[in-house]
C-alpha cells in the first residue's frame, strides 16, 4: 500500500535546488520548547555555553550509571526535573537524562543537547550483544524496558551510517513507554569505524539478527513478537533483514515487524517476510522515495544496488506499507537540526520536519501495536 500523508505544516523555509553548497545551512530563531512530552524528538535546548566543545557522546542513567558507547571520552550526565506523566502506565517520573552530543564532527558543527522527557525517564542500561563470529567484538548496546516482570513484545533499533546517538537512544526510551523491551545496538564502534556514510555497512542486518537472538533469551521478551526499527542505513537493514530469501531463512528466530524510517530501496524486492512500515520524505535526495514506490509496486529490479538492479521479481508485496510526506527531506525527525534551516551533508540535503516526525511516530505506534500485539 502506497499512501501520501497529509501534513499541516509550512513549506521547508530552505530550497536546496541548485545549491551545491556543503557548509552546515544554519538559520531562524529559536524553536518552540512547548512541544508535547510524549515526543523525545522535540524537546531541545540550545548549546550552553559551559559546554565547550568536550562533551562525550554518552549519557547516564538517573541512578548515576556511566552508558559509554565511544571507548576513551569523559562522561558527564545532568539530571533535571521530570513533570511529564510516562504514556501507557499513568505514573508520574521523576527524572530524565540529558544526552550530550560532541561538537567536534557533528552535523551541525556546535554542540546540541537533547532532553528527552516522558519517555526518556525510564533508565536504560549498556549491555553486550555476542558478534557473529567468535574473533569479532560483542557490539555495544541500550537496553530500555518497561517496568515489570514481563514478558514484553519488543523492537530492535538500528542506527543510521552516521553511528550510535541520541535519535536510536530517543526511539528506545518512547518505545519503552509505549510497552515494549527496546535495544538499540552500535554496529560501529565494535568495527572501528565512526561513520558508514560513503561505505555503508553489509554487516549490520546481522548485528539485527544478533540482537533479536539476544532479546530471545531474555525472560522479559516475547519472543514471537520482536520487531526491528531502523533509520536511513538503520532502514535498509531492516529491508534487507525482512526481504525473503536474504538472511531471514538462515535464523530460527524471526522478526514479527519492521519499521524502515527514509530508507535506500534500490536494489530491494519488496518481498517481504513480514509486515514492514516505510516512512520517507517526497523530497529525500539521498534515499529517493521514488525508489521506494517503484519497490513497493513491483516495478523495480532487484538483486544488486547499482542500475540495472539484477531481476525483477513478481510476488506479493501486500506486507509493505509506505507512507510518503510532502514536502519532506532526509532525516526529518532529526531533532539536532530542529534549531536551523537545515543543511547540507555529503551532498544530500537534511532537514527537520515536525509535522512529519508527529505524523511518523504515532504511525509507529500504531503499526507496532497492531503487529506486535497478541
Amino acid at each position: 500500500m502506497i499512501m501520501t500523508a497529509r501534513l499541516e505544516s509550512r513549506a521547508p523555509s530552505v530550497r536546496p535546488a541548485g545549491d551545491s553548497s556543503s557548509s552546515p545551512v544554519i538559520g531562524g530563531g529559536a524553536a518552540s520548547h512547548a512541544a508535547e512530552g510524549s515526543y523525545p524528538f522535540l524537546r531541545l535546548t540550545p548549546p550552553s555555553p559551559e559546554d565547550g566543545d568536550t562533551s562525550p557522546f554518552e549519557w547516564g542513567g538517573d541512578d548515576g550509571t556511566v552508558h559509554r558507547m565511544r571507548p576513551g571520552r569523559t562522561y558527564e550526565s545532568r539530571t533535571i526535573d521530570c513533570t511529564a506523566t510516562q504514556p501507557g502506565n499513568g505514573q508520574a517520573a521523576t527524572g530524565v537524562r540529558q544526552l550530550v552530543m560532541p561538537s567536534a564532527g557533528s552535523f551541525l558543527g556546535a554542540l546540541v543537547a537533547l532532553i528527552a522527557t516522558a519517555a526518556s525517564c525510564f533508565a536504560g542500561t549498556q549491555v553486550e550483544i555476542p558478534a557473529a563470529e567468535p574473533d569479532q567484538k560483542p557490539l555495544p548496546a541500550y537496553l530500555a524496558r518497561p517496568s515489570g516482570a514481563g514478558p514484553f513484545p519488543a523492537v530492535v533499533v538500528l542506527h543510521g551510517c552516521g553511528g550510535f546517538g541520541y535519535r536510536p537512544v530517543s526511539w528506545a526510551d518512547l518505545l519503552a513507554s509505549w510497552g515494549y523491551v527496546a535495544l538499540a545496538i552500535d554496529s560501529l564502534t565494535p568495527r572501528g569505524k565512526t561513520t558508514a556514510c560513503s561505505t555503508g555497512l553489509g554487516e549490520q542486518p546481522v548485528d539485527a539478527y544478533q540482537a533479536l537472538k539476544y532479546l530471545a533469551a531474555q525472560p522479559f521478551v516475547r519472543a514471537d513478537r520482536v520487531g526491528v526499527l531502523g533509520m536511513s542505513m538503520g532502514g535498509w537493514s531492516v529491508l534487507f533483514a525482512l526481504q525473503r530469501d536474504m538472511l531471514e531463512p538462515k535464523y530460527t528466530q524471526k522478526f514479527r515487524a519492521g519499521v524502515a524510517l527514509y530508507p535506500q530501496c534500490r536494489g530491494m524486492s519488496g518481498l517481504m517476510t513480514a509486515p514492514t512500515l516505510i516512512l520517507i520524505g517526497e523530497l529525500d535526495d539521498w534515499t529517493p522515495a521514488a525508489a521506494c514506490r517503484a519497490m513497493v509496486a513491483g516495478e523495480a529490479e532487484s538483486g544488486t544496488y547499482a542500475p540495472p538492479y539484477g531481476k525483477r521479481e513478481s510476488g506479493d508485496r501486500s506486507m509493505l506499507e509506505l507512507v510518503v510526506y510532502p514536502d519532506t527531506y532526509h532525516s526529518f525527525d532529526a531533532a539536532n537540526l530542529r534549531f536551523g534551516d537545515g543543511m547540507r551533508f555529503l551532498g544530500h540535503f537534511l532537514q527537520y520536519n515536525d509535522a512529519a516526525t508527529r505524523d511518523s511516530v504515532e504511525r509507529v505506534r500504531t503499526f507496532l501495536g497492531r503487529t506486535l500485539a497478541d
